[in-house]
């Protein structure tokens, strides 16, 4: 399989979400093998330092990941991932999500290079609807102190809080077969475009992740508008 290659780059996106749908153990020919192992975490990093994509996020759906050891091996593969020496230290991470408030050992920032050429942002437990409900609450709180006035109150001071600086995915990657968002970035992917893959989490490869490249640099973005405007 060939990819124009000079396009992906040239469009390359700034920011990659991927929704993780490992294939369910019950569908599987061997009940014991892991929903998250490393092997895909590994691809999906090579390919974005390969195709210069500086901000990856990355949520973990399916039964495994709502329970705490289907979390922990999810995030566990992750680190080891990001932390090989193979990346020669071009690779951050940050872990974001309620599991930063169940489990001690981790740090929403983990140990890395200051300028990193790719930034890997592993949700854990997240929604984006209480993403959304804790912003709102923040606002109402503080109009209600006086701290902040209702006109002021708009699409961008929500985006910067819901966001926290970081630019909204421009492209979304789903695994798995899923046809749904899984809660991920309910506010951040209005504009974004989605590439849907019947593949499971398991056997994601860079092959994958430049065919979902090459499928993004022929869309026609237009951010709500249409073609004539």
């Amino acid at each position: 399989m060939t990819y124009r290659a000079h396009d992906m780059m040239r469009r390359a996106p700034r920011h990659i979400a991927v929704i993780a749908l490992p294939e369910p153990p019950d569908a599987r020919e061997f009940a014991a093998k892991p929903s998250f192992p490393r092997a895909p975490v590994d691809e999906l990093v090579g390919a974005a330092l390969e195709y210069a994509v500086p901000v990856v996020s990355l949520f973990p759906a399916g039964h495994d990941s709502r329970t705490r050891g289907g979390l922990r091996q999810f995030v566990d593969s992750v680190r080891e991932s990001c932390d090989t020496p193979r990346w020669s230290g071009a690779v951050a991470l940050e872990i974001r999500g309620e599991t930063m408030r169940r489990e001690p050992g981790l740090k929403a920032r983990e140990d890395g290079p200051e300028k990193p050429r790719l930034t890997v942002v592993c949700h854990t437990s997240y929604s984006g609807r209480r993403d959304l409900l804790r912003v709102a609450r923040e606002i109402a709180g503080e109009v209600a102190s006086g701290d902040l006035e209702a006109g002021d109150v708009g699409a961008g001071l929500v985006a910067d809080r819901i966001s926290e600086g970081r630019a909204d995915p421009d492209l979304l990657i789903c695994t798995g077969g899923g046809r749904r968002i899984q809660d991920a970035m309910v506010w951040q992917i209005a504009y974004t475009e989605i590439h849907l893959m019947d593949k499971p989490w398991q056997e994601f490869n860079r092959d994958d992740f430049a065919l979902a490249l090459s499928d993004y640099a022929h869309r026609d973005r237009r951010f709500g508008k249409i073609k004539s405007q």
